[in-house]
């Protein structure tokens, strides 16, 4: 069973950094987030593993983009999707022009 377990996370997607912040506050180098398919935290290595994405910086699993994300939960479903990034920022402009107007 231990090496079912072991072949299933070295299966799995795994994250690496210069530094990740554990679930407890801690920050730490030289660790590996395993994720599941679903982009959820499976285990965390104490090492860092020789085949996982290493990426500079520092990974806070759980977090969200918030600077991004809150200011952009009030417009669900009024943004039309599938578009390109200039589609994308014309109708952000044109929804915030529209807010702004209703406010005055």
């Amino acid at each position: 069973q231990a090496f079912n377990h072991f072949l299933h996370l070295y299966r799995m997607k795994k994250l690496s950094a210069d530094f990740i912040l554990l679930p407890n506050g801690s920050l730490v180098k030289n660790h590996t987030l395993i994720l599941t398919d679903s982009g959820e935290v499976a285990d965390i290595l104490n090492s860092r593993a020789s085949d996982s994405e290493f990426h500079h910086g520092i990974l806070c699993p759980g977090f969200i983009n918030a600077h991004c994300h809150l200011e952009l939960s009030y417009m669900k479903d009024a943004i039309r999707r599938h578009r390109l990034l200039d589609g994308f920022i014309e109708d952000l402009v044109e929804l915030r022009k529209r807010l702004t107007e209703d406010e005055s």
